[in-house]
């Protein structure tokens, strides 16, 4: 897990799209932290694959990040947060 969470850090938007994608596979034992603060990565693409990533953990502690992300500039991004607060049980 270490290894994707450096990767979420690294500069290839593509590696950091991988890497989100690879943690939310996790599930609840994926670094949240990492992927909440990659919720603002400059790339639209990675944040697309936070908010899947964030779905697929699921629990309370993702839904302000996924909130956040259900107001962003990129359509893509909203649709993929809201798909994955719909998708939450509180």
């Amino acid at each position: 897990m270490a290894a994707l969470t450096r990767t979420l850090n690294g500069p290839s938007w593509a590696d950091r799209r991988v890497a989100a994608l690879s943690l939310g596979s996790l599930g609840p034992a994926a670094d949240t932290g990492a992927l909440v603060k990659a919720a603002k990565d400059s790339s639209s693409f990675v944040r697309e694959a936070v908010a899947i990533a964030l779905g697929q953990i699921g629990g309370a502690k993702v839904v302000d990040a996924l909130q956040m992300l259900t107001k962003d500039d990129v359509v893509q991004v909203r649709e993929a947060a809201s798909k994955a607060l719909a998708g939450i049980k509180r």
